[in-house]
């Protein structure tokens, strides 16, 4: 009924069913156990994070802190703190990893004086909304408004200069260089504005100990405003990043202070899970979780540098530390999960069985989302053993009203999204369901109280508060319990949903007081320590690649009856403590009782302690179209009362087999049904042979009464959910499906195509959305089959092969056949430069008793030479997480500078990174327990078998351990041509027949086709990377746009080695002798050898062969190198090399010793260059521009279509010396800028005066003479543009000429010119610009890889 204002009372809003616990009869069993609230209880929750200030989760029902360990498992949090510094007793000041200097408070206590120092990007702890929010106030209040002023003032600027109307003809060259400065201004601005991103500030982490404990502190500016907080273990304690984003985090110091773990939150659901589980609200107990007194234990295993999706790092740190102190760990929720391929092997499996075998804690996982279609479970629950608590998500009329705003109450039902069992292998995949949606807290970075969330993710943490509940109590009155009694109770004791199937439900809704009368009836039996492992195996009529855990029959044949063997096994809770005297004496007499007349089994089974098989017969003849359930229940025969010891469930398929027309293609007609919210039906159909693809096309009816026409009936839209699943073995359910959700107005039609298998029984549900107003909607249809196929699941051509050829297939009606290939991606073969295995830190990443995880660290070096956005793949153990033998991989990808770019795990396609061109390096881990599975990922190492920590790989074996195939997206794809014939092919007459045809094909017909992989070199050319493995796209056959759509075949066209270069006809002077060639070649070594020696060797190498060839051109050019890059050796970039003394340094921005490690160097680890040497290059440029007739040359090059008539020789000749006079110019040009730059500033100290050619005219001259040869904002002369436009205080000028630069060649981007343009902008003070660009430059050049 609805309220109205004479109705309405304050107390009316039912606010107790926003967490809903009536359903699960929660209330009534606290209001009878009061102190069973939870209290002595503990949860784990494995999730995306817990924030222990959100409202609820600060305190439990008797006062302590809710939440009592936080870790982020993931490693997204860890900072490297192994660098230690040491406090200087003088000013107490340390420099911080970011370059700051810190003022250590005088409040801080510190024996040692000793500070561990690492760097951490704050946005990197921030969820993508928190980001999004602080970048936009970040931005607000440093950068628009000073920018906006700036750009207005710049467009004055230039207005006013072109309202000056000045012949550009008549303006001098200096001139137009101040014009071209107010042009650079509003461009460099713009600029500016369009590539704006912020990256956000760093934080210096400090780790010290303070003789008691470890402590830290987070700082962006100095150290009296940071956070400083103790290890959340000891203290709980934790802060908020700012005031503004509300983001509190904790800290865990590891491996004696050198990791660093900041604890965050990568997202709002584990939150949202914890309050739903034991959320306290004492000033509204109505909004309490379901066990309030119950406390939390928070493990990130989401990964926030991978969008919060669980790794197996994650998963296996959090198990870890569960194994460690189960002793205080009762329950574990989970509500995360994936959908695996297999559950035969996994190591993630084995460990969640250990935790639960072995150390005793309760599991609970959520089912997953991904309903309405069967065998739709995840794992967990679905693994390789039976210890999880899969639940499924329930809503009561209570929650519709209340939580969802429903006008009217429908009867309770799952949700239509809901996962559904049996699993793969035939287990029911759903334990128990519970309540799946609740209005409850959220982390206070979301700035709000409260927020809606439903899945599987709300009904987990419900039924683990439910099991708080009854393990609080059982505690209180000294109930003994195992893991096996508790999921025992909760199952015999569920409340079946009427209508729903067990699928969706399981056992049933959840009831928590009966659940506690069932533990406790268990608590003496032998059965509350034991549970069953069933595997199945077929004696006939049904194979299975995978062993079964029940019976499930879905494939054709279903026509005929199969015999099952079942195999029963007894596991022990902690069976390695077990008296043996216990196996001894368990025996159990069982009862075998089958819920369905078509499934036959015996009637008595005793069973000792070893494993005894039992035969079934389940007899499909008679079955009706669709899915049957059965179960095989196994009772104790001296208690019958207690409920089943163990059950098997028995699934059927009995799919509609459609009788082929030879007139029109297969229709299975889908009849009226009225559907009610909430209702599903479910079709089964084999698809038939010959079919690639299906068309479903509903139509909703007028509704009873009323006609389509009328202004009611046009509003009375029907929601419907369309899910399509084919089931292949060895493949998860999302591998070929199909979903949808439709609207629908009455006489309004809906067409949905999808792919099909032949042969394969496809599911086909239609299901009324769970929430719809409207309450009966009548629906009907037909599902066609359409064909159109190729003789080949995936078109593999090799190198020395031209063409391919394949056959198209049509089985029922006509079909327009149009080819079209095109290849997409290049595929790099990966393969890695350094490979080693490192034992990791504990206890941290231990196992109890002793036992150490390993890893392999695979470092993998590419470069490339276009733009592309590239994809990484490590084939062997990609697209397995919960399945793989391995229990965790990840790739980090990084710049040449080590700069952080992205990462990815086990699902290469979720993780794309857009590259520019240049250098990289690919970081690979892979974890496990044992060394030996990692060395077999390591062929040629050494050290294998010894006893260090570190195997590394020195790369001496032919084969080369774990490639990675890195797949880089084509710019624009490579077109392919397609013939009907082979003559076609060979036609060397220019023709369109390889593109643009089409063909109608009849039924049972075919037709051969043929694959040209002829790429032309211009096609090569354009792909981003020299090496290609093979380049791979799609084939599609269809005419028809949704059959091409739908239906596109895997195309890999493996690409040939390239020709060998042939050499040029040699250009010899006939009239040297091979004592001139031998005595000129090796000049040219030697020459070559200037830039390497050191500086003295380098000087009187150069001067010996001055005496014999000065007039050389590559000689000076040589010397002028070396002295350019400061007087270091070129093959020695590190600055570890002395070079000349002298009384001043000369860099582009000059330094204190504050301020850089080695004020000798610049930023890009030149040595600086000496007054003596910035002399040299003076006169050996000039030397240079002398030995060159440079109005010869200008001739030369203005008369360039005659000089094309000269013979190569003179070209080249001619070449060589604009070459030369090019960079004597630039480098003279350097020299004397750099000069007068320091000079003006003070730092030059020596008592040699400067020629009097060292002015600022020189370099105008200068710079106009390199106009004459070449543009100014070539890459060959930037370096001098920029230090001529700083000169002249052109800065826009020479910011223009820097920015360009680094568009153009990004991979040239390094840390010198980055200072170049924080150069610019202090002059220019633009400090919003210096804010933004200081921040990039810390974090464009870290001094080592991150952590993984």
């Amino acid at each position: 009924m609805s309220l109205t204002s004479a109705t309405l009372k304050e107390s009316d809003f039912p606010s107790i069913h926003l967490c809903p616990k009536n359903e699960t009869g929660v209330l009534n069993f606290l209001s009878k156990n009061p102190d069973s609230d939870g209290r002595g209880i503990t949860i784990a929750v494995f999730d995306s994070g817990v924030d222990p200030g959100a409202p609820g989760l600060k305190v439990t029902s008797t006062g302590l802190p809710k939440i009592i360990e936080r870790f982020d498992c993931s490693g997204a949090g860890d900072v490297d703190t192994s660098t230690v510094v040491t406090r200087s007793d003088q000013d107490g000041i340390i420099t911080g990893m970011s370059g700051r200097k810190l003022k250590i408070p005088s409040s801080w206590v510190n024996p040692t004086g000793k500070y561990h120092i690492g760097i951490k990007p704050l946005f990197e702890l921030y969820t993508p909304k928190v980001k999004e929010r602080i970048e936009a106030k970040r931005r607000d209040e440093n950068w628009d408004q000073q920018h906006r002023l700036l750009t207005a003032e710049a467009n004055r600027k230039l207005t006013k200069d072109q309202n000056a109307n000045k012949n550009a003809d008549n303006i001098t060259p200096l001139e137009k260089l101040e014009k071209e400065e107010i042009e650079a201004q509003l461009e460099v601005l713009q600029t500016l504005e369009k590539k704006y991103k912020d990256f956000g500030p760093l934080l210096d982490c400090l780790v010290w100990h303070d003789g008691t404990e470890w402590r830290t502190s987070l700082s962006i500016e100095d150290l009296e405003s940071s956070i400083v907080l103790g290890e959340f273990t000891k203290r709980q304690e934790f802060a908020p990043l700012s005031k503004a984003d509300q983001m509190n985090v904790s800290v865990n110091i590891h491996d004696n202070g050198n990791i660093l773990e900041i604890v965050g939150i990568c997202g709002s659901h584990g939150t949202h899970v914890s309050s739903i589980a034991s959320g306290y609200f004492p000033e509204n107990p109505n909004l309490n979780g379901v066990a309030p007194g119950a406390q939390i234990m928070s493990f990130t295993i989401g990964d926030g540098r991978l969008g919060s999706m669980e790794t197996g790092t994650a998963l296996v740190r959090a198990m870890a530390y569960v194994m460690q102190n189960s002793h205080r760990i009762h329950v574990i929720n989970m509500s995360y999960g994936e959908h695996a391929h297999w559950n035969t092997v996994g190591r993630i499996g084995e460990l969640m069985k250990e935790v639960v075998d072995k150390h005793g804690v309760v599991w609970v996982a959520s089912a997953g989302n991904h309903g309405p279609a069967l065998s739709t479970v995840g794992s967990p629950p679905w693994l390789n053993s039976n210890v999880i608590i899969g639940v499924g998500a329930y809503v009561s009329p209570d929650m519709m009203s209340a939580e969802y705003s429903l006008r009217q109450k429908l009867p309770g039902m799952p949700y239509s999204w809901s996962s559904r069992g049996p699993t793969l292998d035939g287990d029911l995949g759903v334990s128990v369901c519970a309540p799946g949606g609740a209005i409850t807290s959220v982390p206070n970075f979301t700035l709000r109280s409260a927020q809606l969330m439903n899945g599987t993710s709300m009904a987990a943490p419900h039924v683990s508060g439910c099991v708080a509940l009854i393990l609080s109590g059982a505690v209180q009155k000294g109930i003994k319990w195992s893991p096996y009694s508790v999921r025992k109770s909760l199952e015999h004791s569920a409340a079946q949903v009427p209508s729903a199937e067990p699928f969706a439900q399981g056992h049933g809704l959840v009831q928590v007081e009966k659940a506690f009368q069932v533990l406790e009836e268990l608590s003496s039996l032998p059965e509350r320590d034991v549970r069953f492992n069933i595997t199945v195996t077929a004696t006939q009529g049904c194979g299975s690649i995978w062993p079964f855990k029940s019976i499930y029959i879905r494939d054709p044949p279903v026509d005929k009856s199969k015999e099952y063997t079942v195999n029963v096994d007894p596991v022990f809770f902690k069976e390695d403590l077990i008296e043996p005297e216990d196996k001894i004496n368990f025996r159990m007499n069982l009862c075998l009782v089958s819920t369905a007349p078509f499934v036959h089994v015996p009637n008595y089974f005793d069973l000792a302690n070893l494993q005894r098989p039992f035969n079934v017969k389940v007899d499909v003849e008679g079955l009706a179209k669709g899915v049957h359930f059965a179960e095989i229940q196994a009772y104790d025969s001296s208690g019958l009362q207690r409920g089943p010891v163990f059950r098997v469930y028995v699934t059927v398929v009995i799919p509609e087999q459609l009788t082929p027309s030879p007139l029109s293609r297969p229709v299975f007609t889908i009849p009226p049904v009225m559907y009610e919210p909430g209702l599903l039906k479910r079709y089964f159909v084999v698809v038939p042979k010959g079919a690639s693809w299906a068309v479903l096309n509903l139509k909703l009816a007028e509704a009873p009464g009323m006609r389509a026409s009328d202004p009611i009936a046009a509003n009375a839209t029907a929601r419907f959910v369309i899910h399509v699943m084919t089931l292949n073995p060895g493949q998860s359910c999302k591998a070929d499906e199909h979903y949808k959700m439709i609207s629908l107005n009455p006489l309004e039609e809906s067409t949905i195509p999808f792919r099909v298998t032949e042969g394969k029984v496809i599911e086909v549900v239609v299901g009324r959305w769970w929430a719809e107003p409207v309450e009966m909607a009548s629906l009907f249809g037909t599902l066609t089959f359409r064909s159109l196929s190729l003789n080949k699941g995936e078109i593999v051509v090799s190198a020395g092969d031209l063409y391919q050829k394949f056959a198209v297939t049509n089985a029922f009606g006509a079909e327009d056949v149009q080819c079209a290939a095109a290849l997409k991606q290049q595929v790099v073969l990966l393969r890695p430069s350094d490979s080693r295995i490192v034992s990791l830190p504990e206890p941290r990443d231990m196992i109890p008793q002793g036992r150490v995880i390993y890893q392999l660290e695979n470092t993998y070096n590419f470069s490339l030479s276009k733009a592309a956005e590239a994809t990484f793949n490590c084939c062997l153990l990609s697209d397995t997480l919960y399945e793989s033998e391995y229990e965790s991989q990840m790739w980090q990808l990084y710049d040449k500078n080590k700069r952080y770019l992205g990462c990815g795990d086990a699902y290469p396609s979720k993780w794309n990174v857009k590259l520019e061109k240049g250098d990289f390096v690919l970081r690979l881990h892979v974890r496990h327990e044992k060394r030996e599975a990692l060395e077999k990922l390591m062929v040629g190492n050494s050290g294998a078998n010894g006893a260090t920590n570190t195997a590394t790989w020195t790369g001496d074996s032919q084969i080369t351990s774990l490639p990675v195939l890195m797949s880089l997206k084509l710019a624009s794809s490579i077109a392919l041509e397609v013939y009907q014939n082979q003559f076609e092919l060979q036609d060397f007459k220019p023709s369109k027949k390889g593109t643009g045809w089409s063909a109608v094909l009849k039924r049972e017909s075919s037709l051969n086709l043929f694959l040209s992989t002829i790429i032309t070199d211009k096609n090569l050319k354009t792909l981003p990377s020299s090496s290609t493995l093979y380049l791979q796209g799609t084939l599609s056959v269809h005419k028809d746009e949704v059959g091409k759509k739908l239906w596109t075949y895997p195309l890999k066209v493996s690409l040939p080695d390239a020709p060998a270069k042939v050499k040029s006809p040699s250009s010899k002077d006939p009239a040297k002798s091979k004592l001139d060639e031998m005595t000129e070649q090796l000049r040219d070594v030697q020459i070559t050898w200037i830039t390497k020696l050191e500086n003295e060797d380098s000087k009187k190498l150069y001067d010996k062969l001055m005496a014999s060839c000065d007039s050389h051109l590559p000689l000076h050019l040589a010397r002028l190198q070396f002295l350019d890059n400061g007087g270091t050796p070129s093959s020695n970039g590190d600055g570890s090399t002395a070079g000349a003394k002298s009384d001043i340094s000369v860099s582009s921005s000059p330094k204190s010793d504050s301020d850089t490690p080695n004020a000798n160097y610049s930023t890009s680890g030149k040595r600086l260059k000496t007054l003596e040497i910035c002399k040299e290059m003076i006169e050996i440029a000039d030397k240079v521009l002398k030995l060159v007739d440079q109005p010869a040359l200008l001739a030369f090059i203005g008369n360039r279509s005659s000089a094309q008539q000269e013979n190569g020789k003179t070209k080249q000749m001619m070449d060589k010396q604009r070459t030369a006079v090019i960079e004597a110019l630039v480098k003279k040009g350097v020299a004397i800028a750099e000069l007068l730059k320091n000079s003006n500033s003070g730092t030059i100290t020596s008592s040699t005066p400067l020629d009097k050619s060292v002015t600022i005219e020189t370099l105008d001259e200068i710079l106009f003479e390199i106009q004459k040869y070449l543009d100014i904002t070539d890459a060959r002369v930037v370096e001098f543009a920029y230090f001529h436009a700083m000169a002249r205080k052109q800065y826009c000028r020479a910011l223009r000429l820097l920015l360009k630069h680094i568009e153009s060649e990004p991979g040239k981007w390094n840390a010198e010119i980055d200072q170049k343009i924080i150069d610019a902008f202090k002059a220019l003070q633009w400090n919003h610009c210096l804010w933004l660009w200081e921040g990039v430059h810390l974090l464009r050049y870290p001094t080592d890889y991150r952590p993984f």
